[in-house]
């Protein structure tokens, strides 16, 4: 466990960290701590200004989300067609175990990489009458297609 020092307190001029807290009534809540120093002449530490927030409800829905998305992630990776996931610069988030045997390539190949890197200019042009109409909010397949770029 990190020790409290006021000097490191001060080079930091805000410090902040989360942690359990139990409260009056002996309920374990998570709290954001801020360490605010009060300083003197010359920046010497006078006090110490502690402000505690409740972010409870923060981990609750933090930790719902991560269930989630390992439920979805699990689905995903073991349906037997090929899935892939691009972010909104076209740039892979996920990609199953089908697809990366289907290209012959590994998930640290991949992700992060830009789907013109991975596909290839004919596939990524095979490719945009299913998936760029749903990015560019365009509903015409030809319109779609001309607006890729390779």
């Amino acid at each position: 466990r990190e020790r409290f020092s006021a000097e490191r307190m001060v080079q930091d001029t805000l410090r902040v960290y989360e942690r359990v807290a139990t409260t009056r009534g002996g309920e374990r809540r998570w709290v954001r701590v801020h360490l605010i120093p009060d300083l003197g002449e010359g920046g010497t530490v006078r006090g110490i200004y502690t402000l505690m927030l409740d972010v409870e409800e923060d981990h609750r829905m933090r930790e719902a989300l991560e269930q989630k998305e390992a439920r979805l992630r699990h689905f995903a990776e073991n349906i037997p067609g090929p899935i892939a996931v691009v972010d909104r610069d076209l740039r892979y988030a996920f990609a199953n175990k089908v697809f990366l045997r289907l290209r012959g390539v590994e998930s640290q190949e991949i992700i992060g990489r830009h789907v013109r890197h991975v596909l290839g200019t004919a596939d990524l042009r095979g490719a945009a009458g299913r998936v760029f109409p749903y990015l560019l909010g365009v509903s015409d397949r030809a319109i779609a297609e001309s607006l890729v770029v390779v």
